[in-house]
């Protein structure tokens, strides 16, 4: 995941994971991670990031124009 120049969202999900795997896979770049026992948060991580990546790119496209003058 970090050796990529994309900018993906990546949540992983699992049904046996433990805490030691979470956070390595958040330091390595998941922006969350979910256990499949609690899903209901899934669509609430979605759109956290949906928001999180317009965000960014408004700035990105803000910066842009700066960078143009």
């Amino acid at each position: 995941m970090l050796k990529s120049a994309l900018d993906v969202a990546f949540i992983p999900v699992s049904s046996t994971a433990r805490r030691a795997v979470a956070v390595t896979a958040m330091k390595a770049g998941a922006r969350d991670y979910l256990m499949k026992a609690n899903l209901a948060r899934l669509l609430l991580a979605i759109e956290r990031e949906l928001r999180e990546n317009d965000r960014g790119a408004a700035v990105a496209g803000r910066l842009a124009n700066q960078g143009r003058r």
